[in-house]
């Protein structure tokens, strides 16, 4: 299988390209050379959020590079925490924006964006780059997307199948071509959103040919907790708002979750992710080494 998976980069002239924190590269690395497809990747050092304090981020609004509408959102208490900027949203955005300029400089025609916390199940990513769609997005790993009774399917075999996004979250693994990557750096700044929902509401305002890989062919390992809260106030403590005393904050995306692997949201169409739920459980159980 893992010689089967180099063969299908190669035959879509894709690179793989990790932004990885430099505690966390050991394992992603590990991982694929454990699927011998280490010599068609690029590891690229993840934005430490260590480094976003109040004064990096002012100057990233000076330069254009935050919006200034998105930054006065961390000192507002009426900005849902999920649309806040954090240390861990806007270190993650630049790391995603660096993998995006990097893959544009280079020859290769389709790039793969893994984070450091994702895994390749190399089945489901052979049956992803064996016979894709035309595309200019497509969604490899995903948290939630939104269902769609308009959106159109795409077999690939009696388990894999492609699906039309709407508004995928997540950037745990993507694939792009580089036209697109070059339009979405163009797109993206000021931030003024999380990366994701910026790739994402780009995608639909430009009318991208994306879609979502069902089931997903990159999972991530860690889990969802999440220090969103402290990291939001590390931002208004330097505002003249006084920063409140950091509390836990454990966030949960909305959505059925089938073992490790979210569906989406379907607010009564519950129909149009049925599929899903079917393919997430068969996933799971190719995980768990079930004999299917």
């Amino acid at each position: 299988m893992p010689s089967t998976l180099l063969a299908s980069l190669i035959r879509i002239d894709a690179w793989i390209y990790v932004i990885a924190l430099s505690a966390r590269r050991g394992s992603i690395v590990s991982h694929l050379r454990s699927l011998k497809i280490d010599k068609r990747s690029e590891v690229l050092p993840a934005f430490d959020k260590r480094r976003v304090d109040f004064d990096t981020v002012t100057e990233m609004v000076s330069n254009g590079t935050v919006g200034e509408s998105y930054f006065k959102r961390a000192a507002s208490e009426r900005a849902a925490w999920y649309r806040r900027p954090s240390q861990g949203r806007l270190a993650c955005a630049l790391s995603h924006l660096t993998a995006m300029r990097t893959f544009v400089r280079s020859r290769h025609r389709v790039g793969i964006v893994l984070e450091d916390d994702a895994r390749i199940s190399p089945e489901w990513m052979v049956s992803a780059l064996t016979m894709p769609p035309p595309f200019d997005v497509l969604y490899l790993g995903y948290c939630e997307e939104r269902c769609s009774d308009q959106a159109k399917w795409i077999d690939r075999g009696r388990h894999f199948r492609w699906r039309e996004a709407v508004f995928p979250l997540c950037l745990h693994g993507y694939a792009v071509q580089r036209p697109a990557a070059r339009r979405l750096l163009e797109a993206s700044l000021p931030l003024e959103e999380p990366i994701d929902n910026t790739f994402a509401s780009i995608a639909a305002n430009l009318s991208f040919r994306s879609f979502i890989a069902l089931p997903p062919a990159v999972r991530q390992v860690r889990s969802f907790t999440s220090a969103t809260h402290t990291e939001v106030e590390v931002l208004r403590a330097g505002s003249d708002t006084a920063a409140k005393e950091p509390r836990p904050f454990k966030s949960r995306l909305p959505g059925k979750q089938f073992g490790k692997h979210m569906t989406c949201t379907c607010k009564g169409q519950t129909g149009a992710c049925a599929p899903y739920a079917s393919q997430a459980r068969l996933y799971t159980r190719q995980e768990d080494g079930e004999n299917l």
